[in-house]
């Protein structure tokens, strides 16, 4: 069984969070705490073991994580309870306190032997990594055999773990594992010593994350830019992508009443909104790293789309918008199997899309505009489909 200790203990600059514990300072959607657990879940680690001054909402809220990932937590507030926790036969993950590490790099490192990662001293300790000897020092992150906790019994109860474990692993021989010069691994690989560190990261991480969509679908790269600036804003306040998508669905909802009472212009008008909403709920899904359902949800806003250009119409004559309204979706879904991804993403920007059949329900003229729209998507759709034909030969 491989276990993870990480840290709670250090506090935050007193300047910016005197008192906050840097692990549990912000970083994206949670914070460095929950981030460190989700690269120890992914690195195979079946228990988590956090040392810290005492149970807190953020410990609490940790361990209910863990547990949701199946994985058993225990919190720690010395280095002795941890002998307890991990037999002979156990790996040890450690995790230094405040460290943000690449997981992908981590698993590289350290995922099929033992190992302590080490960095070039010169560098690394005006950073806050802690030095080993005077050439290399401790990059934050080691796998122990588990026969090494033992020892930590034999130590004063106030000791740090992390550094008498790195100590322990040390003496026994435990390969060194360089990573890259700090220089070149400093944005993916730091040592968090106050919240501004996290912040930078956490905006270039979440950045690489979103990859904001060009200009060819105009609301699409909106809500990708609004997410992106806001995502912090949003997620403070308990607003995730699921409780986004939800609203999107609920305005959709509206729209249907809308269109109802109203007209399809009034409608799709609501129901552009909703579209907007739902690529926001989509761009933070991108952000928190997760499937939150969003895409599905989307899906059924899309049958807003069907229905709204049938309401107007009396019961015997339904067939003919719905048809033009198939032949919409269907031939936007095509064409967003394009290759070329601009055309692809302007065929799912849903926004556009009603606020041109809003525009044509307000002047009287919507089945024609659905057939123009269907003609022009199954011309995008050929012609993207052809030229690929005509370039690859």
């Amino acid at each position: 069984m491989r276990v993870a200790l990480i840290s709670a203990i250090e506090m935050a600059d007193a300047d910016d969070g005197a008192g906050v514990p840097i692990a549990f300072t912000r970083y994206g959607a949670h914070n460095l705490a929950r981030h460190q657990l989700e690269q120890a879940l992914d690195f195979g680690c079946e228990k988590i073991v956090a040392l810290c001054h005492g149970m807190s909402p953020d410990i609490l809220a940790l361990q209910h994580a863990a547990e949701a990932a199946g994985a058993r937590f225990h919190a720690i507030t010395g280095a002795r309870p941890l002998s307890g926790l991990v037999s002979a036969a156990d790996e040890v993950l450690v995790l230094a306190d405040g460290l943000l590490a690449d997981g992908d790099a981590l698993a590289g490192l350290l995922g099929e032997r033992p190992g302590v990662t080490v960095l070039p001293a010169a560098k690394a300790v005006p950073a806050g990594f802690e030095r080993i000897d005077g050439e290399r020092a401790w990059a934050g992150a080691m796998l122990l055999r588990g026969s090494m906790v033992e020892r930590l019994a034999d130590l004063p109860p106030d000791s740090d773990p992390a550094s008498a474990l790195l100590r322990i692993g040390l003496q026994a021989g435990t390969r060194m594992v360089p990573l890259p010069d700090i220089e070149d691994s400093s944005s993916d690989w730091i040592l968090v010593r106050e919240p501004a560190q996290l912040e930078t990261a956490s905006e270039r991480a979440m950045l690489s994350r979103l990859r904001p969509t060009g200009w060819f679908a105009p609301f699409r790269a909106l809500a990708d830019r609004f997410a992106g600036k806001t995502y912090s804003v949003l997620f403070s306040k308990g607003i995730s992508a699921t409780a986004m998508g939800a609203g999107g669905l609920f305005l959709a909802f509206i729209s249907l009443l809308a269109g109802w009472f109203g007209g399809a212009g009034a409608g799709f008008a609501i129901l552009a909104l909703a579209s907007i909403t739902m690529m926001i709920a989509q761009a933070l899904e991108r952000l928190e790293a997760q499937d939150s359902g969003v895409t599905q949800m989307s899906l059924l806003a899309d049958l807003a789309i069907l229905a709204l250009p049938v309401l107007p119409w009396p019961p015997t004559v339904w067939q003919e918008p719905l048809f033009a309204g198939i032949m919409v979706l269907g031939w936007l879904h095509l064409a967003a199997l394009a290759p070329d991804k601009r055309w692809a993403t302007a065929a799912g920007d849903r926004a556009a899309l009603c606020i041109l059949l809003a525009s044509a329900g307000f002047a009287g003229f919507l089945l024609p505009a659905m057939q123009i729209i269907a003609i022009l998507a199954a011309a995008l759709t050929f012609f993207v489909h052809f030229r690929g034909r005509i370039t690859a030969v």
